[in-house]
């Protein structure tokens, strides 16, 4: 019986932008500013919607406004590909605690340091990636920032929410793969699966004549007193006592169990 494989083929990291770094161009007030620049060039000679605007005309302003920013975005901002692998915790400080951790290990390696200074380095940057791992999760959870959390919760916080609760649910499987039988034979439903396994676990019994149909023995008719004592020591056990006893006492009751016996015939009669 084999279980099917659980674990799929591997696939490679998606290539796809997913986002941009927001705060690192923040951060850079020239890429900022030629960002800035490069809008307001493009939204130059553009004119604004108005009350009488059709359906047509917002759906046209929101694509020319999601493509321009791309286009501006992809240019002055590092684009971010978000893949399985991708940790959205990692920034700088944990950079810097790993680099401060790998240089006491390599001080370590050469003597420079105590055993004890780079376990120091090593809690510290376990610590770093604990807290930013804590952190990342509470803002995902609260929400972007500058919103009330006393305001009433919308859709997105909704979504939010079930997508949290994705997050958290365990990620072992519940159900039982497919089973395949030493024939070939494939066991997909429950019902399947339970007959496949008794007839493994239990196999039928091998054909051939029943146990009624086997000769009796005739070795009880040739045991005698006086062999008890010699198959009592041929076993360890000597005949005063123990196994040997116990034979004996089985074959040779007593007086008191005889005249219980008869006792409890007679009841019965």
């Amino acid at each position: 019986m084999e279980w099917s494989p659980l674990r799929k083929d591997p696939r490679e990291p998606s290539k796809e932008v997913t986002g941009w770094q927001i705060q690192a161009l923040q951060a850079d007030i020239e890429a900022l500013n030629q960002a800035t620049q490069a809008w307001r060039t493009q939204a130059t000679g553009r004119q604004p919607l108005t009350d009488t605007c059709t359906e047509g005309d917002v759906v046209e302003e929101a694509t020319w406004i999601q493509d321009t920013l791309t286009t501006i975005l992809n240019q002055h901002a590092k684009p971010i590909r978000v893949s399985p692998a991708s940790k959205r915790w990692w920034g700088t400080e944990v950079k810097q605690a790993r680099g401060t951790y790998a240089q006491a290990r390599r001080a370590w390696q050469a003597g420079a340091i105590a055993e004890g200074e780079l376990r120091e380095a090593r809690n510290s940057y376990y610590r770093t990636i604990r807290r930013m791992k804590r952190v990342c999760w509470e803002t995902f959870l609260m929400g972007p920032e500058g919103e009330d959390p006393g305001s009433q919760l919308g859709p997105a916080d909704t979504a939010r929410c079930w997508q949290a609760l994705r997050y958290t649910a365990p990620k072992a499987t519940s159900t039982t793969p497919a089973l395949q039988g030493p024939q070939g034979q494939v066991a997909t439903t429950i019902s399947e699966k339970e007959a496949l396994i008794r007839e493994v676990a239990f196999p039928p019994a091998p054909k051939g004549s029943s146990q009624e149909d086997l000769p009796q023995g005739t070795w009880h008719t040739q045991l005698r007193e006086e062999l008890s004592p010699a198959a009592s020591l041929e076993l360890g056990c000597p005949p005063g006592g123990g196994i040997g006893q116990t034979m004996l006492s089985a074959r040779n009751p007593s007086p008191d169990m005889e005249d219980s016996e008869g006792d409890l015939a007679a009841e019965a009669k």
